[in-house]
């Protein structure tokens, strides 16, 4: 059955303009001009990267050109808000479509895992034909935390020691010439769809040889407090497992990080590279995001995410690129992990219901002239603090409960307002104004919704080991 590629999918609420911009692929493969080869899709994310510290968002330091590049190629959405400001549930949240508190890997960033009746992106593709295969570089992101699952390779071996803890990394060259060494064994003919995460610019800072020195700030910034034993959380001091000897000041270490993003872009690169050597690049679907930002003083943290939901952790860069999209578009409605899994699913054909919060295939951004979508409050879930964005650009508050990063789902009685807060990251708090009432119950109504069954983890041996060394034993 061909499939009319100006229609339109309700979805849970959420208006799908399913396979408009996707090279209108019917569920068999087919276009309306015959049988075709299906895009590869590739989803490329990045560890504790602020969209504001990319040059294609505004940043006046050269970071990202080969990021920037990709975004020239697609659409770049301005206001990405992460599902979680951890990695495991965000990167959850990426897999499924749906937000910590709906699916079985839940808050926890360390005792939690994907239960294998979750249907992740790998699993669809899988289904649909797709050769898949990820590469990451991330102990939170373990095949035994169920993040494997749909994946015929899935490649999370680390052999790399850090230079200053007792711990293996696998640097961002060592997994594009994994990624890259994969890719010339494919067949061109061969649709695949691949997930590549990159660890840089999560913390400890120190930017590979040739991109050590590439940023310096003349004025070094205020003094940091040193760290106090196994203190991760970054409140008012330098996080134990992000101090690196004879660095102290904020600019410095911002220097240190922006040299990593510059070394994590050349890596991407080089990805980049392979797949317009082999022409697949032009016609391949490619989305690049972020897990969560990384706080750099904002509200008393530095160095560190998931101790809030605010901007400088939650804001992440968002870009897509396909041949039947415009290129060089920026987008300003905002958008969530949450809306990934549809985004890349469409190619497969018209989505069945996503649940809360109304998942958008983004295509559907780019036609909102002629069909509107409609307002939707986006969250970002960390458990023991909830924050709710608005379409109107602003990050609209806080919501606090009385446990920390507890694995059991809280309820509406558990939290209090905490704030109101501007989008713009220069401009100042304001006060709970007339939206209170409104953003309040769409909280409420978000708390309310039954929770998934979360899945519980033990980390052990070697894999306890590797978390702490990433400072996640708080939890």
């Amino acid at each position: 059955m061909m499939h009319d590629p100006a229609r339109i999918v309700s979805t849970g609420g959420a208006l799908m303009i399913s396979l408009l911009v996707f090279g209108c692929l019917a569920q068999d493969g087919e276009t309306v001009s015959g049988e075709a080869r299906r895009p590869d899709v590739i989803l490329l994310t990045i560890d504790t990267l602020r969209a504001d510290h990319l040059s294609c968002y505004g940043y006046t330091r050269p970071t990202s050109p080969r990021i920037d590049e990709l975004a020239a190629d697609g659409i770049r959405f301005e206001q990405a808000v992460s599902a979680s400001a951890y990695t495991g549930p965000s990167v959850a949240s990426i897999l499924t479509g749906r937000y910590p508190r709906f699916h079985s890997f839940g808050y926890s960033n360390v005792r939690a895992r994907l239960r294998g009746d979750e249907v992740t992106l790998a699993d669809r593709f899988l289904d649909a034909g797709y050769t898949t295969a990820a590469f990451v570089c991330n102990p939170v992101l373990s095949s035994r935390a169920g993040f494997s699952q749909g994946f015929e390779l899935y490649d999370a071996e680390m052999n790399e020691m850090e230079a200053v803890r007792d711990a293996e990394e696998r640097t961002g060259p060592v997994v594009a010439d994994a990624v890259t060494s994969w890719l010339d064994d494919r067949k061109t003919n061969e649709p695949i769809f691949l997930w590549v995460h990159f660890q840089d610019p999560h913390g400890p800072y120190l930017p590979p040889e040739g991109f050590r020195n590439q940023f310096h700030s003349d004025d070094p910034g205020v003094r940091i407090a040193d760290p106090i034993d196994d203190d991760h959380s970054g409140k008012g001091r330098v996080p134990a497992y992000q101090a690196v000897r004879s660095t102290h000041h904020l600019e410095e270490y911002v220097d240190r990080y922006d040299g990593e993003i510059l070394a994590a872009d050349a890596s991407l690169g080089a990805i980049l590279d392979k797949l317009r050597s082999q022409g697949r690049y032009d016609p391949s679907l490619i989305l690049l995001t972020a897990d969560h930002g990384e706080a750099f003083g904002e509200n008393g943290y530095f160095f560190a995410h998931g101790q809030d939901v605010t901007r400088d952790q939650s804001h992440v860069p968002l870009l897509l690129k396909h041949p039947d999209l415009p290129s060089a578009r920026s987008v300003k409605t905002p958008v969530s992990h949450i809306d990934i899994f549809p985004t890349l699913t469409a190619v497969l054909g018209p989505q069945e219901g996503m649940g809360f919060g109304s998942p958008l295939d983004l295509g559907s951004l780019l036609s909102a002239s002629n069909h509107p979508v409609s307002k939707r409050l986006l969250f970002c879930d960390i458990g023991n603090r909830l924050g709710v964005f608005g379409d109107d650009g602003f990050v609209v508050g806080q919501l606090k409960t009385r446990k920390a990063t507890d694995i059991v789902s809280l309820g509406p009685e558990d939290f209090h307002r905490v704030g109101l807060f501007k989008m713009k990251a220069n401009e100042s708090p304001i006060g709970w104004d007339s939206h209170s009432a409104a953003l309040e119950a769409e909280a409420l109504r978000y708390l309310t919704e039954p929770s998934a069954d979360f899945a519980s983890l033990t980390p052990r041996g070697h894999h306890l080991r590797m978390l702490r060394a990433l400072g996640y034993t708080e939890e």
